[in-house]
């Protein structure tokens, strides 16, 4: 099953990054590079990026190739949500927030994620 794709929603063209229910941050870090590859191939400020964490688990390291992520990939990224960010994932997302320096919003659902994206 891929873990990176594109899915359209309202005509509106969203990269997906699906690292829910993985458990092991080695397998989140292979997805989270083949994402990162994928988003710096595109055109800067165009990339409208959906990642679904729901269910999924990481260690200080895999939080580390987050923040690394988020660095690299702010220049190509439009518009940026996360599903599933629930308690402690808040709190990561808002690290990401501060050292990316643009918004990421957090939902519940992939579906409510999606919309959001769906409306730049």
């Amino acid at each position: 099953m891929a873990r990176v794709f594109f899915q359209y929603v309202k005509n509106k063209r969203i990269l997906v990054m699906d690292i829910s229910n993985l458990k092991n941050a080695r397998e989140s870090e292979k997805v989270i590079g083949e994402c990162e590859d994928m988003i710096e191939r595109l055109p800067l400020k165009s990339v409208l990026l959906m990642t679904d964490v729901t269910d999924s688990s990481y260690d200080m390291i895999g939080i580390e190739r987050l923040k690394t992520f988020s660095r690299n990939t702010t220049p190509f990224v439009l518009a940026s949500a996360v599903a599933g960010a629930i308690d402690e994932k808040k709190m990561v997302i808002e690290i990401l927030e501060r050292i990316s320096g643009r918004k990421i919003m957090p939902f519940d659902s992939a579906e409510d994620a999606l919309d959001y994206l769906s409306s730049f």
